[in-house]
């Protein structure tokens, strides 16, 4: 299926690749290079398969060659000379890419997110809209946030703060607290049928 969104911002830029099973069902493992073949063999599930196709195609989408990903011991994807991101969900694939640091999520809406709630949602923190949809975008927040910063140990419901927001917004803020240090992240929202995706980009201005 072709892409489903283009994104262009003066901080990044981003793909939406909509994963369609029919699409991905009859590649083979043979397209890849060697060196390549084993991180699709890694992903037993079909989901995973088609997402880990899907973010191919994101990539060359935006001018990056899939073959020179190569992943930290973190897990975080890494390429020569710029900054990227990656996510999927059962439906969509999204890949970043930006001169900063950046880090991207796409969730499904489900109502499973209630059961991890109280992991990341501090008291402090509060939206408007359907509850559901907004701790959906309330992780997608936070998880982008993590992947920005890439410092293991992060508590998200203490540590990561998201500003109030709407569900239907398009763009908004969060702090990563560090002791008596704040350091301040701009946010972008985008919505789909079923899913929902943020991406943060540390703010550096003054």
């Amino acid at each position: 299926m072709p892409i489903q969104s283009h994104l262009s911002d003066p901080q990044f830029q981003a793909i939406f690749w909509h994963i369609d099973s029919e699409e991905f069902t009859q590649r083979n493992i043979d397209e890849l290079p060697a060196a390549i073949q084993p991180r699709l063999a890694q992903r037993k599930s079909a989901v995973h398969r088609q997402g880990f196709w899907a973010v191919r195609e994101a990539c060359k989408a935006l001018a990056l060659d899939p073959n020179q990903i190569t992943y930290a011991s973190d897990g975080a994807p890494l390429y020569p000379s710029v900054e990227i991101s990656i996510s999927h969900s059962k439906s969509m694939a999204l890949v970043g890419r930006s001169e900063s640091p950046l880090g991207v999520d796409v969730e499904q809406f489900t109502p499973k997110i209630h059961r991890i709630q109280k992991r990341f949602h501090h008291p402090q923190e509060s939206f408007e809209g359907d509850e559901t949809q907004g701790l959906v975008q309330l992780w997608t927040a936070k998880e982008a946030l993590y992947k920005t910063l890439r410092i293991p140990g992060i508590s998200f419901k203490e540590q990561l703060r998201v500003a109030p927001f709407s569900v239907g917004d398009t763009q908004g803020t969060a702090s990563f607290i560090e002791g008596d240090n704040l350091r301040h992240f701009d946010l972008y929202y985008f919505y789909g049928e079923a899913y929902v995706a943020s991406i943060a980009i540390e703010h550096l201005g003054l």
